[in-house]
């Protein structure tokens, strides 16, 4: 039998409102994703821990120093059945890894928002291969804040 995981993305622009909090996390509890990846949550350390405690299931944060164009999260339904192995951040809170074991699979989740600027968007991305692990099966989401085709995809 086929064991499977619903991963979904979501760019929130902020999660400080408690009311866009709980939609989010209704939203996500909703669409029965079991791990969701979350960029720009504007998130400030300080509050983590209350946010955290707001998901009813395990959530990871990265909150870097300017909360206002940073901050990931990556949020793991209640009672999820995967080990832990080790989780990763970079230290502006763009970068979010975690690595676990599913089904008896090692995968890696790397949850990303990248920079708006082109000049900083190649470092950023030469900086990600530091944090993948060649043991694990890579699945790479976010905001890759590209836009290919301005006229089509803005």
């Amino acid at each position: 039998m086929a064991v499977s995981l619903l991963i979904g993305t979501i760019n929130v622009n902020g999660l400080h409102d408690a009311n866009k909090r709980k939609t989010t996390y209704e939203f996500i509890g909703n669409k029965k994703i079991d791990i969701a990846l979350i960029q720009e949550t504007h998130s400030e350390l300080s509050l983590e821990n209350t946010w955290r405690n707001d998901w009813d299931g395990i959530s990871f944060w990265n909150s870097g120093p300017q909360k206002r164009s940073s901050g990931v999260a990556i949020l793991l339904r209640k009672n999820l059945d995967l080990k832990i192995d080790f989780i990763e951040k970079d230290t502006e809170g763009k970068i979010l890894s975690l690595c676990f074991t599913f089904n008896k699979t090692k995968l890696q989740i790397i949850n990303i928002y990248a920079p708006n600027s082109p000049a900083s968007r190649g470092n950023f991305f030469k900086n990600i291969t530091n944090f993948i692990k060649a043991e694990y099966s890579l699945i790479l989401g976010g905001d890759f804040n590209m836009v290919e085709d301005i006229q089509l995809d803005r």
